[in-house]
């Protein structure tokens, strides 16, 4: 990786795409000033952790819930780490995925 900037961009590039389309979306994240692999959905409650954790299983993706004593109550989060070598198609589909995901529990 230290010889090859090329898989550091890639991630920093779909790390902003896929934070845009959750911004877009409507979808509460953690903002940072520097784009990072590791993009928090907050769900508030730990049901509804486990419901967008288990919505995305069902689609292909691998994001665990996030709940106390990890974080405070009413902080949950679903926690989706990015890898450089997923695809376009790949990152459409996770988008689309959490925009299309059904928030009742």
């Amino acid at each position: 990786l230290a010889d090859d900037p090329e898989p550091r961009m890639r991630l920093a590039e779909l790390s902003r795409r896929v934070r845009d389309r959750m911004q877009r979306s409507k979808v509460s994240t953690v903002a940072t000033t520097t784009p990072t692999p590791i993009i928090p959905v907050i769900t508030g409650t730990s049901a509804t952790a486990l419901n967008l954790s288990r919505h995305l299983e069902a689609e292909g993706f691998y994001a665990p819930p996030i709940r106390p004593p990890s974080v405070a109550p009413g902080a949950c989060r679903v926690r989706m780490s990015l890898r450089a070598d997923l695809t376009d198609d790949d990152v459409e589909r996770l988008c689309k995925a959490i925009k299309e995901w059904p928030r009742a529990n």
